[in-house]
């Protein structure tokens, strides 16, 4: 039974192009890497090995892998929250439950984690691994990791630090573990082979024409200099590329922003409203889209619906990137436009791939910057699946100063190169709170197990180690060199966190230790830079509004985007906030970050769609930096400080400023119904929440109708569904 089985998998995913004798490898190589463009069956072979775990955990029960796949339950959590002391990731978690049947042994969980190290947040520092129960009484047994080698893009410094700890841990447990790398084209694939510790079996760099489906690639260069009107003008050669190269099969427009995916939805809905048949992109009945419509809370959304449009990124309510993610799927909706970190997360078919634009807006450096060429091959890799093409075509619109570059370097791979450097003094910190490294001796020994101390002996140029010639003619040994600048290295990085207050070290200038704010920073997953700035400027006389400025201040805001023209936008939302800023930072993310919050606590109207999206970035890590911020002032001893915290963290949960009426923080509750809160005898006005509870109590003898209470004093105001939903908050959700 189970070889049949196996025989099957393998010729399906000898179907997805990666030759049948791969499948051996895959169940006897303990560590391997496979290097092959996107659409190449990448996916095929990562969950034949996650299969090999699994049946690996059954043990003495050869046939109970392949029942438990059959019954497979698929929980999808998001995950963002901090792990153990000293580690503290952001993460997205993918939970595989798989219930095995009476008698066919233990649950197995199998977790597949996604680092983000976007919009803020920096690099992840934790290991995640996957952990098998491998049967009654044998304890969890560490067996797979699956990871992404692409350690030299944003988010390559995550995937360094979590695949050199791996094998950290491993080394000192003596407990093998076994590491899948999957990766596109590159040029050094010998290097990351040998970093994670393959011989002579287990690398496989694919050429670029392992493609299950041949796809036909268009390049097409755009004049002008500035970014928005270079982007209007590809909208329309868009819609013409899809009428000639997909008219009825699905398309993908992937772009660089949120702004963008709505500016061209619109325009690609305006094109089409012109034809002939406007709704030729519209695959179901209209009573049935419009009932769905109905549910739709983005009002852009809704819109472009009706036209067979779907727009999709991060800063849609999860409902609404749920139903358009189906529609899409199921070829309700033709037309997909949506941003590019959809290439790397939900595998959607399509025909036709429109790559509109090949920059994004770095928040940053505040400039417009190229998007790696990883991340373009990955999105043309979404056009053409096996199962449903038997030819894709993928159109790349670019910079017209750019366009023969890419006809050049498109399917020339480049060299990994690690960017660790940049990060190393937050990992290094998490490392030396967990205990990991205690002296800087432990650090160089540290250094040693990353990819970047390969590639600084293959390429020293490229991070600063030069190749001097006097040292050279002088007989300088280059591993003397080298030792050198791992020390310097280390001792900078030391030298920043001892700057930043997160770490001390001995009398003997070796020896390091974490101090309280390093755990916090570490904890809480905070850059060492905003514990420093804290400490410097937290008192235990702060006031509210100096407070908030401070949690605006904090280093995880410097990347929130300040677009064209937002900078006019800042200044006009200033003038409606209660709290003044600075008339020359209108320009800045972090005064746009402390404008974004009066606003939510205002709840003043925004003066852009986008201000949604980054009001939900800014409040997604408020209350971390407030909870670092509390601890800081707890263990400084400053009461009132700790409390001014606390209300603030009240205050951005409820959405209210601290002197609002209690009142307000009731659903549908707005100034204008305030007045309806009175004694229905005595008519005496009710001023908080307090004197409501107290009031309902009097009226109801302590007995539970609330919602009569409720309907006696606001029933000309309210609906009765309105009230019973106060009247459920008021009793505790009872």
């Amino acid at each position: 039974m189970g070889d049949r089985w196996w025989v099957q998998c393998v010729g399906r995913c000898a179907g997805a192009g990666v030759p049948c004798w791969w499948w051996y490898v895959v169940l006897v190589c303990r560590v391997l890497v496979l290097v092959c463009r996107a659409g190449g069956g990448m996916s095929c072979w990562c969950w034949c090995a996650v299969l090999v775990l699994m049946c690996r955990a059954g043990a003495g029960v050869p046939c109970w892998c392949w029942y438990v796949v059959l019954v497979c339950r698929v929980l999808v959590l998001v995950c963002r929250a901090g792990a153990g002391e000293g580690r503290g990731p952001v993460l997205e978690v993918i939970v595989c439950v798989c219930e095995a049947g009476e008698g066919r042994g233990p649950v197995l969980e199998v977790i597949v984690c996604v680092c983000e190290a976007g919009e803020g947040r920096g690099p992840v520092l934790e290991v995640i691994v996957c952990v098998c129960e491998a049967g009654e009484g044998r304890g969890p047994v560490l067996e797979v990791i699956v990871c992404v080698c692409e350690a030299g893009e944003g988010r390559g410094p995550v995937l360094e630090v979590i695949v050199s700890r791996t094998n950290f841990i491993s080394h000192h447990t003596q407990r093998k573990l076994r590491i899948v790398g999957l990766s596109t084209a590159v040029a050094n694939a010998r290097d990351l082979a040998d970093w994670l510790g393959i011989k002579n079996v287990g690398l496989f760099n694919f050429r670029p024409s392992v493609r299950p489906v041949p796809l036909e690639v268009h390049i097409a260069g755009f004049p002008g200099k500035h970014y928005c009107p270079r982007m209007a003008t590809m909208n329309k050669p868009a819609f013409k590329a899809i009428r000639q190269h997909s008219p009825d099969k699905p398309v993908l427009v992937f772009v660089s922003s949120r702004r963008q995916t709505r500016l061209t939805a619109i325009d690609l809905m305006g094109f089409v409203v012109t034809e002939d048949n406007p709704k030729q992109w519209l695959h179901m009945p209209e009573h049935e889209l419009d009932q769905l419509i109905s549910t739709v809370k983005d009002e852009n959304l809704r819109l472009c619906l009706s036209f067979g449009v779907g727009i999709h990124h991060a800063g849609l309510v999860d409902k609404d990137r749920r139903l358009v993610e189906e529609l899409f799927v199921n070829r309700k909706i033709q037309i997909l436009v949506t941003t590019a970190t959809l290439a790397w997360g939900v595998n959607f078919p399509a025909h036709l791939v429109i790559i509109k634009g090949t920059e994004y807006f770095d928040g940053k450096t505040g400039r417009y910057v190229d998007f790696p060429i990883t991340d373009v091959l990955q999105m043309m890799g979404r056009a053409g699946r096996p199962q449903f093409d038997d030819q894709g075509v993928a159109v790349i619109l670019v910079h017209d100063q750019k366009k023969h570059f890419y006809k050049k370097f498109l399917y020339e791979p480049f060299p990994v190169e690690s960017h660790l450097l940049e990060v190393l003094p937050d990992h290094l910190n998490a490392e030396i709170v967990a205990g990991t490294v205690s002296s800087k001796q432990e650090a160089l020994d540290y250094l040693t197990w990353t990819y970047f101390f390969r590639r600084l002996v293959q390429n020293p140029s490229y991070y600063g180690l030069q190749d001097d010639e006097e040292s050279s003619s002088g007989g300088c040994n280059p591993t003397n060199r080298i030792n050198q600048f791992l020390s310097d290295v280390v001792d900078k990085a030391i030298s920043e966190l001892e700057d930043s207050y997160c770490v001390q070290l001995g009398e003997d200038n070796r020896s390091v230790e974490a101090t309280t704010l390093g755990k916090i920073s570490s904890f809480y997953y905070l850059s060492h830079k905003t514990i420093q700035l804290f400490k410097e400027t937290l008192t235990s006389d702060i006031s509210l509004e100096k407070l908030l400025l401070l949690l605006t201040l904090a280093y995880e805001y410097a990347e929130l985007p300040v677009r064209h023209n937002e900078d006019n936008l800042n200044e006009q939302l200033a003038k409606q906030c209660p709290l003044p800023v600075n008339a020359c930072t209108f320009d800045s993310p972090h005064t746009k970050t402390f404008l974004l919050l009066q606003a939510y606590m205002t709840r003043l109207p925004l003066p852009s769609v986008d201000y949604l999206t980054d009001t939900k970035s800014v409040l997604d890590q408020s209350l971390r930096i407030l909870q670092a911020m509390l601890d800081m002032a707890a263990s400084a001893g400053w009461l009132a400080t700790a409390l001014l915290t606390q209300l603030l963290m009240q205050m951005i949960t409820q959405a209210r400023w601290g002197t609002d009426c209690t009142l307000l923080t009731l659903p549908y509750i707005t100034p204008a119904i305030l007045p309806a809160f009175t004694h229905p005898k005595t008519r005496a006005a009710i001023l908080s929440l307090p004197e409501l509870e107290h009031c309902i109590a009097s009226i109801t003898g302590g007995e539970r109708r609330t919602a009569g209470a409720l309907t006696t004093m606001l029933g000309d105001q309210l609906s009765a569904t309105q009230i019973d939903t106060i009247a459920q908050v008021t009793d505790g959700g009872n």
